[in-house]
């Protein structure tokens, strides 16, 4: 577990119930969690009446616990204002030599919104960068999802214990996450339910474990705004996707560029931002069979062999797909740049022509 310096930081954690400025101040005072425990910790009302049992929970649910003295504890979080004074890992913390950039958005997000955060995150995640996110609905579920198909490393930040996945229906694609070499963390220890303050301390650690941040689709409410707020307070970049001008749903979005965030239309912007060339790929990733779903592809093959645009009941009834997935799969080729949209009407866009898809 990192030592016995972790074991007495979870100890004191949960006496003290997560309260930073009060693991802050008592660290303070003693300099060791060792002695915080001793002389303090182990008074305390909340304190676990039975130590070992509160580590054995930690084996139980595999989770481990990284101090900032560790080997393995992500340098980038260590510059941040706020740095956690720990963190609980379940899986494996990708290298952080490697890039990593946060995509957050609304979690009520559009179709349109979901696609992109799907398609942005699935094409960084081919050019060898860590995509992290907070596992909600909406935008965070979709890159994590995309990260994977692009068959790269994404890590979660919960704003819970690591003993449950929150929301619970993303169970499933937790899973997929530590099964795909990548890994959920929180700063807070297992028990710990997910209440609406703890959820804006934690966009602080999305925001600084990344080089970059990028807003898909964010209302002016949305606890996006925040990472992106976060992000900039720790000197990062910060991009934004821009959506229609009169949607609420990009109100916080066109803001945050109006404040002098990166207007973001393209992975290569990231890229671009980080300074990072592209690596080379076998072809187009977006415009190979192989990497289209077979929903997208069933879209692709009638819109082939349609002479005028159609509009997405057609398309509906010929694929025999449902509204939502019809949707999904058509907004997901929209943003490749294989399909085109005029007027509620789709059609193969003329790169969607040349490359024969």
């Amino acid at each position: 577990m990192g030592g016995t310096e972790a074991s007495f930081y979870h100890l004191c954690n949960l006496a003290l119930k997560g309260n930073y400025s009060a693991l802050a101040a008592i660290f303070t005072r003693h300099q060791s969690w060792e002695q915080s425990w001793k002389l303090e910790c182990r008074k305390l009302p909340d304190a676990p009446q039975d130590p070992s049992a509160e580590l054995r929970k930690l084996a139980d649910h595999s989770v481990t616990i990284l101090l900032p003295s560790a080997a393995d504890y992500p340098d980038p979080l260590k510059e941040i204002p706020q740095p956690p004074h720990g963190i609980y890992v379940r899986g494996k913390i990708p290298d952080s030599s490697m890039p990593w950039v946060a995509i957050v958005g609304t979690r009520k997000a559009t179709a349109e919104g979901r696609a992109a955060a799907h398609y942005f995150a699935a094409e960084l995640a081919r050019q060898g960068i860590c995509v992290v996110s907070g596992l909600a609905l909406g935008i965070d579920g979709a890159a994590h999802q995309g990260a994977l198909e692009g068959g790269g490393a994404t890590v979660a930040v919960l704003a819970c214990g690591l003993d449950r996945v929150y929301p619970s229906s993303h169970t499933a694609l937790a899973r997929e996450l530590l099964r795909g070499c990548g890994a959920l963390i929180s700063e807070y220890p297992p028990g710990q339910p997910p209440l609406p303050h703890l959820f804006l301390a934690r966009n602080r650690i999305i925001a600084g474990l990344a080089a970059a941040t990028l807003v898909v689709e964010a209302p002016r409410k949305s606890g996006s705004l925040v990472t992106a707020y976060f992000a900039l307070e720790a000197n990062r970049d910060v991009g934004v996707v821009p959506g229609p001008y009169r949607h609420p749903h990009y109100q916080g979005s066109h803001d945050l560029i109006k404040k002098g965030a990166v207007l973001v239309d393209s992975p290569s912007d990231i890229l671009e931002l980080l300074h990072i060339a592209p690596s080379p790929q076998p072809g187009s990733p977006s415009a190979k069979k192989g990497n289209f779903s077979d929903e997208e592809q069933a879209v692709l093959s009638y819109l082939s062999q349609c002479a005028m645009p159609v509009n997405v009941d057609k398309i509906i009834r010929a694929t025999t797909l449902n509204a939502k997935t019809a949707t999904y799969a058509l907004s997901l080729l929209v943003v490749k740049g294989i399909v085109q949209e005029a007027q509620g009407t789709y059609f193969l866009s003329p790169r969607g022509k040349a490359e024969e898809v």
